[in-house]
C-alpha cells in the first residue's frame, strides 16, 4: 500500500514538473515576442520594461516551484 502511494506521489510530482517546464517554455516565448515587438516598434521602451519585468517574475517564481 506505501509502495503505490508513493508512486502515485512520484507521479504527482512529475505531472507538477512539466506543466511548471511548459510555463516556463512559455514566458520565454512571450519574452521573445514582447522583444520582437520592441524591435518593430510597435511598443514603447517603457512598456517593453514593465512587461519584462513581470515575466521575468513570473519566471523566477516558476524556478522557485521547480
Amino acid at each position: 500500500m506505501a509502495e503505490a502511494e508513493r508512486a502515485r506521489a512520484d507521479a504527482e510530482i512529475d505531472k507538477l514538473k512539466n506543466v511548471l517546464a511548459m510555463r516556463n517554455s512559455r514566458c520565454d516565448d512571450r519574452l521573445t515576442r514582447l522583444t520582437d515587438a520592441l524591435l518593430d516598434g510597435l511598443i514603447d521602451k517603457q512598456t517593453f520594461e514593465a512587461r519584462k519585468a513581470r515575466l521575468l517574475r513570473d519566471q523566477r517564481s516558476i524556478a522557485d516551484a521547480l
